[in-house]
């Protein structure tokens, strides 16, 4: 990471953490450089059953020892395991307890000094604006879809990177029912011209989300159907997903070609390109998002519609 000795990080950031010293070094190194103000340590605990994870855990929470500057810390460190979906969802509730707006990052997700003043510009500037529920430091298909602007907007998240504000986490709720699902995914997500495949893609894969429980973001997806918020990206990438190690939680695939071939450079000039000001989210890149990140088309439907067979019908 590239040091710029006349930019700190006026937002709290929260940084996640479990039980990967090596990636949460990298990332906390990378925060270290804007030396924010104030740092939320979320913690899961280590499960008892594996071997030496509490001295993982204890590695990873120690990095606090390494802040040298004036900087209030707070520590949102769990005992027991809760989980990845819970250790989140209520560590994050905490942080929006204490704060207006945050800047959030997973231990995984190794951010370039462009993210955290894309984070601040835009969290200040759409603070008051309704429509927008998430400022996202990643765009995963610039690769194959580029915009003239600093930024564009989306109807999908992505929290590789991502900052927000209490009034949207207060919107959210994270424990969904599939009941809601069934009975308002349609009218939900009327604004979105999703085709026949497209609708049923989404009620699968929320209904094998709900099902396994082991997962919080497409929760939050549900929450910007339903209030139809937006999401703002920039228009290069800024975060380097060093996740996929086979010790994630959900990166334990091989690595996809839109991380490599996304790969931000250390320092982009981002803050200089012009600010979109037309607040519409584009049809053809949503679809794009959709099909790269999540699979979304004819063949993953049918599969999940199997996965889903067995398990109780909305």
């Amino acid at each position: 990471m590239l040091l710029d000795p006349f930019y700190t990080c006026e937002t709290p950031v929260v940084l996640i953490t479990f039980n990967r010293p090596v990636e949460t070094r990298q990332t906390f190194l990378a925060i270290k450089e804007v030396k924010p103000k104030k740092i939320f340590f979320i913690s899961d605990g280590a499960r008892a059953h594996v071997v030496n994870e509490i001295q993982l855990v204890e590695e990873c929470r120690s990095l606090i020892d390494l802040i040298d500057w004036d900087c209030e810390v707070v520590k949102v460190f769990s005992d027991l395991n809760l989980g990845c979906m819970r250790r989140i969802v209520t560590g994050l509730s905490e942080v929006f307890s204490l704060e207006e707006k945050v800047i959030i990052l997973e231990d995984d997700c190794l951010p370039n000094i462009d993210f955290f003043k894309f984070m601040e510009w835009g969290l200040d500037k759409y603070k008051e604006d309704i429509e927008i529920g998430m400022i996202s430091g990643s765009n995963l298909v610039c690769h194959k879809y580029n915009i003239d602007f600093r930024n564009g907007f989306s109807h999908y998240i992505n929290i590789w990177g991502w900052g927000t504000w209490r009034r949207v986490w207060q919107m959210h709720n994270p424990y969904l029912a599939p009941k809601e699902v069934r009975l308002n995914l349609k009218s939900h997500t009327s604004h979105l011209s999703l085709n026949k495949w497209e609708f049923i893609y989404w009620k699968e894969l929320l209904k094998y989300t709900l099902y396994t429980g082991s997962t919080w973001d497409f929760q939050l997806q549900y929450t910007f159907f339903k209030h139809k918020l937006m999401s703002v990206y920039p228009k290069q990438n800024l975060i380097y997903n060093i996740g996929f190690s086979g010790t994630g939680t959900h990166t334990n695939i091989r690595m996809p070609d839109y991380v490599t071939l996304t790969n931000p450079t250390r320092y982009i000039n981002l803050m200089d390109a012009d600010i979109n000001s037309i607040k519409k989210a584009l049809l053809v890149r949503d679809r794009l998002i959709a099909k790269e990140i999540w699979s979304m088309g004819f063949l993953t439907t049918i599969r999940l519609k199997i996965m889903n067979f067995s398990r109780i019908n909305f």
